[in-house]
This record gives C-alpha cells, structure tokens and sequence, in this order.
C-alpha cells in the first residue's frame, strides 16, 4: 500500500510516497528479472567492511562479498581515507551497486573520528524542540552521501525507562514516549529528505531489559497491554509517518511469541510491524551473530538466517558463515519449501531502496571523490548546529537559589584528559598499530572522544584552574583541597565518567566520591558533571552543591556551554529527558 509521509512534529511540508514493493519501477523489474535465484537471495545480505587494516586476507574476504553478490555492506571501524578506498575498489567490482550502510546513531562519527560527535539521543532528548534534531538528521546525510553511504541504522526508538539498562541507555531519546517518537521521526525525516534511509530500531522496544542482547538474551516480561502503550508506540508512530526500514532486536517477549522464539525470527512478532501496522518497507534483523540469536540456534548461522528468512524479514544483517547461509536458503527455495514469489517481493523492496537511492540509474557515480572529500566535508556546518544543541541541554540539577559565585573563585578539572586536536585524515594517529584494531576505541584512547574540554572550560571561566589526570588518587583529591582552602567556591568539574550503569557510571574509587561529598558540606562548591543524569542516584550529595549542572559528554561543545551557564551569560534550558534522584523526566531548569 502507498503512504503518505507527512511530518507532525514541526511545520514541514509533506514528503513523497515511499516506495514499496508493489510500487516499484521498471528498472526494478529489469534488474530482478536478470537474477538468478542465488543472486537474489545474496541481494537479502548486508556484511561487514573494515577499513582500518589493509592485510589482504581481509581485502579478499570483503571482495568475497560481491563475488557472491551481496546486496549491501555495513560501514565498521576503520579510518575515512582507507574506507573510501576500499569501498570504491568494492563498488567498482560489484554488478550491481551495494548499498552502503552506516550505524550512525550520532552521526558519521560514530564510526570515523574525522567527522565532528553529534551528541548521543538522550542529550538530544534534553532539546525543548525536536527542530534541532532534524537538522542534525539532515546534515548526518548529507555527511554520509559524501562517502556514498545511504542506509544509517538510526534512530534508535527504544523507550529508556530503566536506569541499569546497559545496552540502550544513552542511545534513547528518554523515557517519555511521545518524546521518543517525536524526536525519533524528526531525526529520520531529515536524513530521508536528504535521501538517506533511516531505520527505526530495536523492534518491539529494548528499552526496559537488564540484558545487553550482544551478549544474550533479555526477556521482557510485559503484558501485551503495555506493549502496546509503551514499547510499541513510538514504532507505531514512525511507520504511520514513512520510515524506510525498521530493525528487528534480539529479545524474548511472551507476550507477543509464547514461544520464547527471538523476536528477529519471530513470524509472529514481525507479522506485528507488517500485519498491525501496516509496514511495506524493509524489515532488518539486527546482527545475526549476536549472542541474543545465535546462542538460540547453537551458533549455527545457516539456520539463524533461515528462521530470519521465514519470519519475514527483508535484510538479513551480518550473520555467521554467509555463503552457508546464501547455500540454505537456495536450497529451500529449489526444493519447494519456500515460495519464489516471497523472495522475489524481499528482493524487490531491496531494490526500490537502491532505486530510491539513485543507486539503479546507469550514470550514478558510485566513486568517492578523494580529491575533493576534505574540502566538501568543512562544509557542513556540523560544529555550529552542535555548539546550539549543547547551548539548549544543559541541565540544573539542583541550585540552593543564592548567587552562584562568591568570592575568589577556583576551577577543579577532575579526570581531565590532555588537551587534543581533532587530527587531519593524514595524521599518523589513524594509522593501526601493532596489537591494535582500528575504531572509535582505539583513536579515542589516543586522542580523547570528542576531545576533552576541561582546558576549554577553565579558559572560559577565566578563574584559577587545577587539573587532576584521569588517574587522580584519593591521595591526589586531599592534597588538592588542601591547596584550594583560600578560595571561597570551587567549581567542581567532573570530566572522566562513563554513561553505562554496569561501569558504575565511571566511578573507580567510591571512597573518592564519598570524599567529595564530605567536602561538599564544608566549603561551597559548585558541580559540572560531564555525563549521564543518571549517575546522579549514586551521588547523592550532589544537593550538598550551590548548584549542579549535567553537561552530558565531556568535549569542547559541553565545556563552553556550562562554563557560560556557570558565568550567567545563559540559562540552563535542558529538559530532563529520564528521571533521576528524584528528579521527574519533563523537569526544566530547576534554579527558575
């Protein structure tokens, strides 16, 4: 069935029909009718490309892929300019054009450190606006289309109404569901009106698990009831508004499969999206090699990707051992057990996707211009809209009402991180060392994710500044404070935390934080934290403050805004986009 896709969540003209797999074109019906069954099937799979390594064996395993046909990659670590080799190198040997897939909740960074860090959705969920946030979905695609990327596995649509869970967290808008959704189309509207696909994820809602199904598989023990008011909401929303694809997550869910079968190979669970709501665009497993799926079938990836298959998706997404996979499902479908005509309607949504991407049309330029990449990529715009995203979230925690500074003012950076530059695409920071892989962990443990913006801050505020490392002692702490005795506030600047639950939210040494709430009661401090509003449970001495800021993530972008915020020069307009210490999801600047 056609859609119309009509924003709600702001004042935007209507979008085009999406194209499903009845309304596809002729060009569609010209490539499907020159395929083979096989080549069909291998159109369903979606694989891996590193770029951060240039072993051969590792060239000749991803040039396997379109060997076999393959329909499309998925962008993992590596570096930009190594990427954009080897994906030119892939798209030029491929006979039809893969389509190129990017898992960019936060944008093209996500994956290369070359382009600025968009901050993560529950930062975003602190915006008074969605508007903001489909900006940022526009420029991510216009990031993406210039290294030929047009799939971003975005936005995430999990409701985070549980504090510990360790996989979703920061990655949600928050725990409101209307939030969730509003947010959640304006980010995908804006990469879709800039002609990228985005694909609402984790089907049915991962939101509230206590497992991270990379690792096994969670339960959700929820009545259908609450599915229906909470979790499935803000899926129900996007796909009445036109999102491309939806992701299928790895999760038992009673309620809606007895069985106990995954939700990524549940026909009934997919039958939800396609039957109840009505969804006609592409149906994506998360990765099949997961542990929430794969432990089910015994690793077996064949037959994960079979079960995949049948239940109904459309895109079967890096699984274990997929020529075996490719070599199943054929044989099922020469046998009789499986209809050709589902496969030709999978394979057909595949390729609308293709089409709408421009992808099918004999002039498209599939090449990543190296030449001119630099200089299109200083373009975007992207630190200004991040400069105004963090200005709108920064949060107040608690203010006792009286004037924020008094008297000779210090700054204290607390696991402050050297100062660094974004490197240039040609620094030797990129280049793989030995014992090494490549990625966001790697460059972040050289050069500091997003950079630190302690130094940023301590400018701003124009105060004396004290910096302790990452690995400041307790030791350290009383030392410091005992330099700091003639100040009358101290602005507490905390810099090395950590947003997941299961990492105690970056707290190493809980003697040190109980030794900052002591301190809090006996002389005036007043707090920057740098992460998550969660964290805020296990300091409860924050209230002891004058006042207490969230930054969110430690870079320069945060830094500036909460020093101005400090210095009164603008207000702390976030709104708190999950509950915290008591602190109700929906409060706005507490010191108002």
């Amino acid at each position: 069935m056609k859609r119309l896709v009509c924003i709600t969540v702001m004042s935007l003209v209507c979008s085009s029909v999406l194209f499903g797999a009845e309304n596809a074109s002729g060009r569609v019906d010209e490539v499907l009718a020159g395929l083979s069954t096989r080549e069909k099937v291998a159109q369903l799979f979606v694989m891996p490309v590193d770029a951060h390594d240039t072993d051969a064996a590792i060239k000749a395993k991803q040039m396997e892929y379109v060997k076999e046909g393959i329909g499309g990659v998925i962008v993992m670590d590596g570096s930009l300019i190594p990427f954009a080799k080897t994906l030119n190198e892939l798209q030029a040997a491929a006979s039809i054009p893969l389509m190129v897939a990017l898992d960019g909740e936060w944008g093209v960074s996500m994956r290369f450190p070359e382009f600025p860090y968009f901050p993560r959705q529950m930062q975003l969920g602190a915006l008074s606006s969605p508007q903001l946030v489909y900006e940022m979905g526009r420029i991510v695609a216009k990031e993406m289309k210039l290294v030929k990327m047009g799939v971003n596995y975005a936005p995430d649509v999990d409701i985070n109404c549980n504090p510990k869970n360790p996989v979703i967290n920061a990655r949600s808008f928050g725990e409101d569901r209307e939030k969730v959704a509003q947010y959640g189309w304006a980010y995908a509207k804006g990469m879709q009106d800039e002609g990228v696909s985005a694909c609402a994820k984790h089907f049915p809602g991962h939101g509230d698990t206590s497992v991270d199904s990379h690792r096994g598989m969670p339960v959700l023990e929820f009545t259908r009831s609450r599915l229906d008011s909470l979790e499935l909401y803000p899926f129900r929303q996007l796909v009445s508004e036109g999102v491309d694809m939806v992701m299928m997550a790895h999760m038992s869910v009673p309620a809606l499969d007895p069985s106990g079968t995954p939700t990524s190979v549940s026909k009934p669970v997919v039958d939800i999206l396609r039957k109840d709501m009505g969804f006609d665009g592409l149906v994506v497993t998360d990765a099949l090699g997961m542990e929430g799926v794969s432990d089910f079938f015994n690793d077996n990836g064949p037959q994960v990707c079979l079960a995949a298959y049948k239940a109904g998706a459309d895109v079967l997404l890096m699984p274990i051992d997929y020529k075996g996979c490719i070599n199943l499902i054929v044989s099922k479908l020469e046998s009789g057990e499986l209809p050709m005509d589902e496969l030709d309607v999978k394979v057909r949504r595949v390729l609308a996707q293709k089409e709408r991407q421009g992808l099918l049309e004999p002039g498209f330029d599939r090449m990543i211009n190296l030449g001119t990449l630099e200089e299109e990529m200083s373009r975007l715009g992207e630190k200004e809209l991040i400069q105004k995203m963090s200005d709108n979230t920064v949060l107040c925690a608690h203010s006792d009402g009286k004037k924020l500074l008094k008297g000779k003012v210090a700054y204290l950076a607390l696991g402050a991180g050297e100062e660094k530059r974004v490197p240039n695409m040609d620094d030797d920071i990129y280049k793989p060392r030995e014992g090494e892989g490549g990625g966001p962990a790697a460059y972040g443990a050289r050069r500091g994710v997003g950079e630190s913006g302690a130094e940023k801050m301590g400018q701003i505020l124009g105060c004396d500044s004290y910096f302790l490392p990452k690995d400041f002692t307790l030791e350290d702490l009383e030392e410091m404070r005992s330099s700091l005795k003639g100040y009358k506030t101290v602005i507490v600047g905390f810099h090395d935390t950590d947003s997941r639950p299961q990492n105690n939210f970056g707290i190493k040494e809980p003697a040190i934080y109980d030794y900052i709430g002591s301190w809090s009661r006996e002389q005036r401090l007043v707090g920057a934290y740098f992460g998550s509003p969660y964290a805020l449970d296990v300091m409860p001495w924050f209230r002891n403050f004058g006042a207490f800021f969230i930054g969110w993530a430690d870079n320069t972008f945060n830094c500036k805004s909460v020093a101005e915020v400090i210095l009164g020069q603008r207000e702390a307009n976030g709104i708190f986009p999950v509950s915290a210490a008591g602190i109700k999801a929906g409060t706005g600047n507490i010191a108002k």
